[in-house]
């Protein structure tokens, strides 16, 4: 099983509460029809494109890491695509997401290297 990372661009004038529950639908499609884990969830707000698609000069951008078979991201991609709210779609396959442990060590660590750094 290996993660996978699902970007993709929802048409700027869908409604906060359709896109909501097209989240919902998408999340529950991942786990419940295709029966693998939704990992993360993240909303990256409303962003310009560098040239129109589909009549839209910007999109609201959603981010979606989950675990699957690679046999099962065809299903996956199809499904989204078959969405008319989602104007762009790219799934990439990705690492392991970090345990918390790990990312709060990684930011102590860095804390520590900019201080040393800056007593110079």
């Amino acid at each position: 099983m290996a993660f996978y990372e699902a970007t993709f661009a929802i048409k700027p004038d869908v409604a906060e509460e359709e896109r909501k529950k097209l989240l919902q639908e998408i999340k529950n499609f991942i786990s419940d029809e295709v029966k693998e884990e939704v990992k993360k969830v993240e909303e990256l707000g409303v962003q310009s494109f560098a040239y129109e698609v589909e009549k839209a000069k910007e999109g609201f951008f959603v981010t979606i890491n989950f675990r699957t078979e690679p046999s099962q991201l065809k299903e996956i991609r199809d499904f989204l695509k078959a969405k008319d709210q989602i104007i762009r779609l790219m799934i990439i396959k990705g690492k392991k997401l970090p345990q918390k442990e790990q990312l709060e060590t990684s930011k102590e660590e860095e804390k520590e290297k900019g201080e040393e750094s800056g007593q110079s």
